[in-house]
């Protein structure tokens, strides 16, 4: 499964890269930075849950690997938001936050999950 993430943030990667390659976020330090973050987040997470007192929950209960997961993705766009910060991508980020809390909530009883 981690290869899949793997592959969807190369993906992502590659198509800023291609199509909008002007852009403040296809600048290598950006890419490389975001990368590196990503990474280190992962790593940090798969240490501290895979180990010692969780690693044996999460052997028992595959469900809370999930949720390292998610802690992995928001820690690293976190790391990213902090180290890269400026009133206008705090902004945005806020403002994308709400938006899609709003979008949620508006079409909450039509969304599915897909698995």
């Amino acid at each position: 499964m981690a290869s899949v993430a793997v592959i969807a943030a190369l993906g992502a990667s590659t198509f800023i890269i291609f199509a909008l390659p002007r852009s403040v976020t296809a600048q290598p330090r950006r890419l490389i930075g975001g990368h590196t973050v990503g990474i280190i987040s992962g790593l940090i997470c798969y240490f501290v849950f895979s180990g010692g007192l969780f690693g044996e929950l999460m052997a028992r209960w595959v469900f809370i690997t999930w949720r390292w997961y998610a802690l992995a993705v928001g820690m690293s766009m976190f790391l990213m938001v902090i180290t890269g910060w400026s009133l206008q991508v705090i902004v945005f980020v806020l403002a994308f936050d709400i938006s899609l809390v709003i979008v949620r909530r508006l079409l909450g009883s039509r969304l599915r999950d897909l698995f």
